[in-house]
């Protein structure tokens, strides 16, 4: 039987960002396009003035910067595992109702 192989995400995540950014930006573009599909309603409530948003595992930043650019009076936070998927972010994406950290979700679940 073979033993499982522990992979550490956060080493996974910046070795792919080291190459594949453009990959990754397609598919947040698709991601994106969901978001846009939400009934009126819902994108009221996500969307609202006074709203805050967390990204958890935003990868290289751009759906939160595209949605910071949208919806300017929407407070956002993106968060990722990988330390150089939010240097990409940080260094690509600055507006002044956006901020990207570094977070392991991992290490806050169940504080809520």
């Amino acid at each position: 039987m073979t033993e499982p192989i522990a992979i550490d995400p956060g080493t996974l995540w910046d070795e792919i960002y080291k190459t594949d950014v453009d990959i990754h930006a397609q598919n947040n573009y698709i991601s994106f396009s969901y978001l846009k599909a939400l009934p009126g309603t819902m994108q009221d409530h996500v969307f609202g003035a006074s709203n805050t948003l967390l990204e958890v595992a935003c990868g290289p930043g751009m759906i939160s910067a595209r949605l910071a650019s949208e919806y300017p009076s929407l407070q956002i936070l993106g968060t990722d595992i990988s330390p150089r998927a939010i240097e990409y972010a940080a260094e690509n994406f600055k507006l002044p109702n956006l901020k990207y950290a570094v977070l392991d979700i991992r290490a806050v679940a169940g504080q809520w």
